[in-house]
């Protein structure tokens, strides 16, 4: 074990000990306790203690002098929206405006009243008035309503500056009758030929008005008269006139009747003549030909029909084939058929094998009343569908000439 310095006094005398025991040997009795010693010196700063609890408030101070304005704030909220105000007084009347653009046309007004000559106003007549124009020719006799009165007397004309035409037969020209007035007193009457050729008699002026009057008037054109007025102006009825032929129209009338133009026809085939129209073109009998040759008779030619989209309308014979005449070149293809698909325009449906005749011309037939149709063309043995329908039955002959080649 290593030595080990011990204090032992305040002198720091030290003395050197080996083990615990020497230490032990040392020590003497506890000793009574010691006087108080004087105080120490003052102790380092403690920490700082808790904050105490707060003191009652004190009384107001006194008002202290207003600071200077602080700073503008930020802006508040926006407020709830206030009471409608009380309205202003009328502002200055402002600029007129830009000229806007023509409105659409407004719908129809109702029908007016018609205009009656009672509507014109004192002022207005005045300006209808024109001036006074030269006196006119006399015009021709009138026929009825709106005739032309220039040849005529007013009625109170009449009565004060004429005599009926029966009251001057009872005059001559002749003087020195007493029967008869001078030809001085006559001149305020008429020629007994100017009044039964210029003017007609006082009961025949009933109907008339004076020509004075007539400025109160307008024309018939532009007055609604009521039946009885039309009925009064209404002249005799007429002769009957001639029944108006093809030959009175003018040729700007024909030409005025001619309709447009119509739509290309179809074209005409020979199926459309009728009985009629195929007899009234035979010419007449021939003369008879001189002797020929013996004539000698071959079996007729049957060409089975090679179907395609064709097909034989009922199982069995005899449903497609073409007989054929080789002395005379004449034949019928016999077509009993329905179609898997519909033909188009100009497509094959079926054919003639390669060893039967073919067409000398076009042969067609209709199969139904829109003029869609089965044909065969020149040079071919290939049987055509213009416009069928499918899966329909159809059973047709279709007659011609044909050739071997």
């Amino acid at each position: 074990m290593n030595d080990v310095n011990i204090h032992i006094n305040e002198d720091k005398e030290r003395i050197k000990v080996k083990d615990n025991l020497q230490i032990v040997k040392l020590q003497g009795p506890k000793g009574d306790p010691g006087l108080q010693g004087p105080p120490g010196p003052p102790g380092p700063p403690g920490e700082p203690g808790r904050n105490g609890i707060d003191g009652i408030n004190g009384e107001q101070g006194l008002q202290g002098i207003q600071g200077p304005p602080g700073p503008p704030g930020k802006d508040g909220i926006n407020g709830a929206k206030g009471e409608q105000g009380l309205q202003g007084p009328p502002g200055p009347p402002g600029r007129d405006g830009t000229k806007g653009e023509q409105g659409i046309p407004g719908p129809p007004g109702p029908k007016g009243e018609p205009f009656k000559y009672s509507d014109f106003t004192a002022e207005q007549l005045a300006l209808l008035k024109g001036p006074k124009g030269d006196k006119g020719e006399p015009g021709p006799p009138g026929t009825g309503a709106n005739i032309d009165l220039s040849g005529y007397t007013t009625k109170t004309d009449a009565d004060n500056l004429y005599l009926k035409k029966v009251d001057l037969m009872s005059y001559l020209t002749m003087l020195g009758d007493p029967k008869y007035a001078y030809k001085t007193e006559l001149n305020s009457y008429l020629r007994k030929t100017d009044a039964e050729t210029k003017y007609s008699k006082k009961t025949e002026l009933d109907n008339y008005v004076k020509k004075s009057e007539i400025n109160q008037y307008t024309s018939a054109s532009n007055v609604q008269l009521t039946p009885e007025q039309l009925e009064k102006l209404r002249g005799p009825q007429g002769p009957k006139g001639e029944p108006f032929r093809y030959s009175d129209f003018t040729q700007e009338q024909l030409n005025a009747l001619k309709g447009p133009k119509g739509d290309k026809g179809e074209p005409f085939r020979y199926s459309d003549f009728t009985a009629e129209q195929l007899q009234a073109l035979k010419g007449p009998k021939g003369d008879p030909g001189s002797g020929g040759g013996q004539v000698t008779s071959q079996p007729i030619e049957i060409y089975e029909v090679v179907w395609g989209n064709a097909i034989a309308s009922n199982p069995g014979a005899d449903r497609g084939y073409l007989a054929f005449d080789p002395l005379t070149g004449w034949g019928y293809l016999h077509f009993d058929f329905k179609l898997k698909t519909p033909s188009g325009n100009g497509n094959m449906v079926a054919s003639l094998p390669p060893n039967a005749p073919v067409a000398v011309r076009l042969i067609e037939r209709s199969v139904d009343v829109n003029n869609n149709s089965i044909y065969v063309e020149r040079n071919s043995r290939i049987i055509k569908g213009w416009g069928v329908p499918a899966n329909t039955r159809y059973i047709i002959d279709i007659i011609g000439y044909w050739r071997k080649g």
